[in-house]
């Protein structure tokens, strides 16, 4: 007796960019020794063909029933034993892929249309036209796959247009009022049959909901309208409200860290400082590192770079870092840029500044702000209590952005308390037990000789304080 599937036609829209290539390649079951989980004897490799072979229960190579030995209906993610052409959502017959062909089945999508059952791997889902196929270069996404039978219908068709039909994409049977939905298939299995291309983590410096385990449906309702920013939850919008560390940047989604959720999706301040403050002032991440004053006569930004009646703002330099800023190194204007030290003369004139030095100025009582948001108090402030503009490794890395370190070993980094105390006390640890430059190097000393060394000592001796050799 001929299997109905119970699966309807589904409205479908692919908007990933790409099939996820970064799928990880592991052995096909199907090529190991169950041969005859299908077969009815042990098919004889390079001699024999699908239309040699014998199969269990008298059925044929594209019967939809042989995989119903180990798979079950609801696993299946697209509709079979439907027949493509105009009637059936606009699509046409493919010319690379093959309908079934034998009694019962002519000119139907069945499993082996889509599917290449002994692939090399199970990388890209056993589909034809990738890696490990037949033919594995014959398409570059799984939209080209599936624009063979849907072809430019294929992007006017999505299951989230809430029409009874494309219900039945996800749903065994159209949900009724009062009764729990069924789901054809579970979380990310579900959602990447379209959006397979997205990458894994995508979400990871978006994600306000800490270790939790999350999936698709924490933070993307697929009912929402497509007026809705990514069908995003509103729980997910309260969830990220206050929160600092989460990177907006590029993202359209996250418009609501800098714009009023509204329609006319005003600044939440007019001030661009505080408006970048509100995350870059809190101390969590890396703050600004160039004084906001107001512009010297002598300096001449660019005409192009906004000013605010006169003075800098963190967007005089930067982009506001929208989806199509994304890629600009730290959002800095005219780029790209060779080194930083390019970008910054754009209004330093580096004659009159190639000989600026910072270490030397402080010993003079001047140029303090340069590193510090209010000015240290000599033999009362320490390096707990002193306040830096900006995280204190990247204030060095300014001018500092192309040393080595000892045997090439990146030496910044965030300790315990315990090897934080091991640390003798001329090697100073900033809060939170973070090795930064001025752990090692003091930059309120002149000489150069020295790579300015605490305690003005060789770099072997100064190794020795934390390293045993």
């Amino acid at each position: 007796m001929r299997v109905l599937f119970q699966i309807t036609a589904a409205a479908l829209i692919i908007i990933a960019p790409a099939a996820n290539a970064r799928a990880v390649e592991s052995g096909n079951p199907h090529n190991v020794s169950k041969c005859l989980l299908c077969h009815k004897e042990t098919p004889r490799f390079g001699i024999d063909r699908k239309e040699t072979v014998a199969f269990r229960g008298g059925k044929t190579f594209d019967d939809p029933a042989l995989c119903t030995y180990c798979h079950k209906l609801e696993d299946n993610l697209h509709p079979l034993l439907v027949s493509p052409g105009p009637g059936a959502l606009g699509t046409k017959a493919p010319r690379r892929l093959p309908l079934g062909s034998t009694p019962g089945f002519e000119g139907e999508v069945v499993c082996t249309t889509c599917h290449f059952l002994h692939a090399a791997g199970t990388g890209h889902s056993l589909l034809r036209g990738f890696p490990g196929s037949q033919q594995p270069n014959l398409f570059t996404s799984r939209q080209d796959l599936c624009r063979e039978c849907h072809g430019s219908a294929l992007e006017q068709r999505s299951p989230h247009s809430g029409d009874e039909r494309s219900c039945m994409f996800c749903h065994q049977a159209k949900p009724q009022k009062g009764q729990p939905a069924k789901v054809a298939a579970r979380g990310v299995q579900l959602c990447n049959f379209c959006h397979g291309g997205v990458q894994d983590g995508h979400y990871r410096q978006a994600n306000p909901f800490g270790e939790e385990e999350v999936d698709c449906l924490t933070c993307h309702d697929p009912h929402l309208g497509p007026e809705s920013q990514a069908r995003l939850r509103e729980s997910f919008f309260t969830a990220i409200e206050g929160k600092t560390t989460i990177n907006p940047h590029y993202r359209k989604t996250l418009c609501s860290a800098c714009h009023r959720r509204d329609e006319k999706n005003a600044l939440l301040s007019q001030d661009p400082v505080v408006l970048c403050n509100r995350c870059h002032g809190t101390g969590e991440i890396v703050g600004d590192i160039h004084p906001l004053k107001k512009v010297p006569d002598t300096f001449s930004p660019p005409p192009d770079w906004p000013l605010d009646k006169g003075f800098l703002t963190c967007l005089t330099c930067h982009l506001a870092g929208h989806a199509e800023h994304r890629g600009t190194w730290k959002f800095l204007r005219g780029g790209p840029y060779e080194d930083r030290n390019d970008f910054c003369r754009n209004c330093h004139d580096p004659e009159s500044y190639g000989d600026r030095n910072p270490h030397r100025d402080i010993n003079r009582g001047q140029g303090c702000e340069f590193c510090h948001a209010v000015r240290p108090v000599p033999g009362k402030d320490t390096i707990d209590t002193v306040k830096f503009i900006a995280d204190p490794n990247l204030l060095c890395l300014r001018c500092h952005d192309d040393a080595a370190h000892p045997a090439d070993v990146e030496h910044t980094m965030t300790i315990d308390d315990e090897r934080a105390s091991s640390i003798p006390k001329i090697l100073p640890v900033y809060r939170g037990g973070k090795i930064v430059c001025a752990t090692c190097h003091n930059p309120h000393v002149e000489e150069v000789e020295g790579h300015k060394l605490r305690g003005s000592i060789g770099t072997m001796q100064i190794c020795s304080l934390c390293h045993r050799f």
